[in-house]
């Protein structure tokens, strides 16, 4: 089984990222947040890194991207 993880969604705060991490958690996808720290003490380089990443596993990113269109949420694969 692949364990890749890819980013679903990029943020500027924490908070967002927890909301989107806690909407797929409710349907079963585990969801990790990458560099709330760094982007956290420096804001400023925040954009240079990708922000705050909400990253999911390969095989569920399909089902993940479902999920946050129904809520309105859009992912931003690729970006």
């Amino acid at each position: 089984m692949n364990n890749n993880l890819l980013p679903i969604h990029h943020f500027d705060t924490i908070t967002d990222a927890a909301i989107y991490k806690s909407v797929l958690e409710e349907h079963g996808i585990e969801a990790i947040i990458f560099d709330e720290n760094t982007s956290t003490v420096y804001p400023i380089f925040a954009q240079a890194f990708g922000g705050i990443r909400l990253m999911v596993k390969e095989q569920d990113f399909e089902k993940a991207k479902e999920i946050l269109e129904k809520f309105d949420f859009p992912s931003q694969e690729g970006k």
